[in-house]
């Protein structure tokens, strides 16, 4: 068996700080915009992370002497704003998630590929097209032997390195050990299932202690996972998320990025090691393709501005 370095690239995840959201509304007049916190109160001379639409996304504004909206230029201290007021860096609105204290966007972003690409490869050995659309809803259906394991090996790597304290060693060239209840919650904690005992049986153990399972980390090469956090829509015990999913791919310095829209819903579980949640259900729809001469992805997995 090749062991390979899944994952290697997704080194580092910050967890979410939660931020306030008020029930506000934006007003103007003749001097420009301001925003009324909901009691006649408004922002003088600070930043202020605001939920605009109401996506459970905020964008950063900065307000000034007056308490007016810097608009289409820079504040004293030479941050960006753009024409909307948000705060932008290369081009690009920051945002933060709002009251979430159970999502890590980051971790979100390659659980999301991880199922996605996981599913892809399925039980039959070969990968579905990228074009093929699915739907999972783990709480109604059991995932096959082969797929559950190529979405742990793909998970592997983050929960090692982040999430999981006990129940793990590290071997030589990235190898990642797991105990039996290790890999078993691992898979619980992520969509629900328990796992299949051919599961077990199929992974590479190591070879002095059976009991104990090898996760290669693999390499994907030139091509590189790619996930976005557009939306986070609060539900009863959980939430509904969107974004986007996908590739990119490089091929003689040009390069090709594939995505597709996901939404995942996911109910709150304390006692998760991802994030404080687990998936119920996934679904993976749409077809884009960009091409460029240059990075849509940096080595580090981050977007490039």
């Amino acid at each position: 068996m090749k062991i390979i370095k899944l994952f290697a690239l997704m080194a580092l995840f910050t967890l979410l700080n939660i931020f306030s959201i008020y029930a506000g509304v934006w007003k103007k007049d003749t001097r420009g915009w301001w925003y009324d916190y909901g009691n006649g109160s408004y922002p003088i001379k600070k930043w202020e992370w605001i939920d605009s639409n109401n996506d459970n996304i905020a964008e950063c504004y900065c307000f000034d002497d007056n308490g007016y909206c810097i608009i289409n230029s820079k504040n004293k201290d030479g941050y960006q704003l753009n024409k909307n007021g948000a705060w932008v860096e290369k081009g690009k609105v920051q945002t933060k998630l709002i009251d979430s204290g159970y999502i890590d966007k980051d971790m979100l972003r390659y659980i999301t590929f991880s199922l996605w690409d996981g599913n892809r490869a399925g039980d039959n050995g070969e990968e579905a097209e990228l074009k093929q659309d699915f739907y999972l809803d783990f709480t109604k259906q059991d995932l096959g032997t082969e797929t559950q394991r190529n979405i742990l090996l793909r998970v592997g790597y983050f929960i090692v390195n982040d999430y999981i304290s006990t129940g793990i060693t590290k071997g030589d060239e990235g190898k990642i050990i797991l105990d039996k209840h290790t890999y078993a919650k691992a898979l619980k904690d992520l969509i629900g299932s328990a796992i299949g005992e051919k599961v077990w049986e199929k992974d590479y153990k190591v070879d002095s202690d059976p009991s104990k399972v090898i996760l290669g980390i693999g390499d994907y090469g030139t091509d590189k996972p790619f996930s976005t956090l557009e939306s986070v829509a609060p539900v009863e015990n959980g939430y509904i998320i969107r974004g986007k999913v996908g590739f990119q791919f490089e091929i003689d310095n040009d390069y090709e990025l594939v995505t597709k829209n996901y939404e995942m819903k996911v109910r709150i579980n304390s006692d998760s090691y991802f994030g404080k949640f687990t998936v119920e259900s996934i679904s993976i729809t749409g077809y884009q393709e960009q091409h460029s001469n240059k990075k849509f992805i940096n080595d580090d997995l981050t977007d490039v501005n």
